[in-house]
């Protein structure tokens, strides 16, 4: 009966992160254990590019192979140059003090974010790429779009060095307003 079970696996102590901007990111998990006494001896982390390579075993970014480790946090990324905008798959698998391999855990992934200044193309969001009332407003950093919250959007163009799947994250400042009655 196994007794070790890689559990609760985080990249840069998030689940799944999204946007990276490190090229060896750190992976760590927890050893869950169904027996007394038990401890993990080491561990084999495999990234592959896709959840099917991984899926038959390929870590063709990065296959650690078995490190007799116990050590389960901050385990540095040691495979080929990530680059921006790549997603990864990865698992971990660990031994206990029996010498006894776990189960694969579920896949976790990781995607990384813009590493490189020539990967930072952009355009400022004009008043033509607004929809509603909206205008512009003194901001922190200089203008900023002033929203009503209501009826308003902003339509971002494609941008395909970061090829989102349907996802896209928009960090935003937001400043309260006037109250507004229904």
């Amino acid at each position: 009966k196994l007794s070790l079970t890689p559990a609760n696996l985080r990249c840069e102590y998030a689940v799944n992160p999204m946007g990276l901007d490190m090229a060896r990111p750190r992976f760590s998990w927890i050893s869950e254990s169904t027996g007394r006494a038990q401890y993990q001896t080491a561990y084999h982390i495999k990234v592959a590019s896709s959840l099917e390579k991984l899926q038959k075993g390929i870590g063709d970014k990065w296959d650690s192979g078995k490190v007799e480790s116990n050590e389960s946090v901050n385990i540095a990324y040691g495979g080929k140059t990530l680059k921006s905008g790549d997603k990864c798959y990865w698992q971990a698998q660990v031994w206990d003090r029996d010498d006894k391999k776990s189960l694969l855990p579920d896949t976790a992934t990781f995607s990384m974010g813009l590493l490189n200044q020539s990967d930072w193309q952009g355009k400022w969001i004009s008043m033509g790429n607004v929809v509603g009332d909206a205008g512009y407003t003194k901001g922190q950093l200089g203008n900023a779009i002033e929203f009503n919250g209501i009826n308003e959007t902003i339509r971002i163009e494609d941008y395909p060095k970061l090829r989102p799947a349907n996802e896209v994250t928009i960090s935003a400042w937001v400043k309260p307003g006037e109250k507004i009655n229904d």
